[in-house]
Formats: structure tokens, C-alpha cells, sequence
């Protein structure tokens, strides 16, 4: 569903809502996949976004270090690629906080 740009937008509604590891980690994965329209992407990361802020970190410390090596590579990249996949990382510092009101 992610990886079709005509299902991507309805499959990341359906992750954005469910409180597993699995679906953050297909977020992230859509929305750092640069063979992926932008669109996309961002699509993804703002579901990314949604779902942490309702259920929390469920990544990994290895997938979360994935996430802050993809944004490191970016240097060069441009300046979407740099703010889409910092507002991954955004997400994850903020749904790391102890106290998020929930």
C-alpha cells in the first residue's frame, strides 16, 4: 500500500491509528524511501506524527538511530528532504518526553 502513491495516502491513515512497532516502522521507512514522490513522503511523516503522538515511541533504538542517520545523510540532499525527515525525528524527541499530557 505504501509503496503504490494511489493507496499510499489511505494506507497511512490506517498506521497513523495502530498502536504497533510495525506500523511506526513503515511510516518511517515510506516516508524516508526516496524513490517515493515527496508527497508521499510527507504524507507519511505527518501519519508518523499522528501515531506517536497518540500511542508513543514504539520504535527501537536501532530504528531510531537509523532515523538520525538518514537525516545526517542528508546534508546534500535539499532543503524538503532535510525538513521532512527532521520532522521525523521532531516527532520521536517529543513522543520521548515523560510528560505529554496523556
Amino acid at each position: 500500500g505504501l509503496q503504490v502513491e494511489t493507496l499510499a495516502t489511505a494506507a497511512t491513515e490506517v498506521l497513523a491509528q495502530i498502536k504497533t512497532p510495525a506500523a511506526q516502522k513503515g511510516l518511517v521507512d515510506a516516508a524516508s524511501a526516496t524513490y517515493l514522490p515527496l508527497t508521499t513522503r510527507q504524507v507519511a511523516a505527518k501519519a508518523f506524527k499522528r501515531n506517536v503522538a497518540k500511542h508513543g515511541i514504539g520504535l527501537s533504538a536501532a530504528e531510531i538511530q537509523k532515523q538520525k542517520d538518514r537525516y545526517d545523510a542528508t546534508e546534500s540532499s535539499g532543503p524538503e528532504e532535510e525538513a521532512l525527515l527532521w520532522s521525523i525525528l521532531e516527532a520521536i524527541s517529543r513522543g520521548a518526553e515523560p510528560s505529554r499530557g496523556n
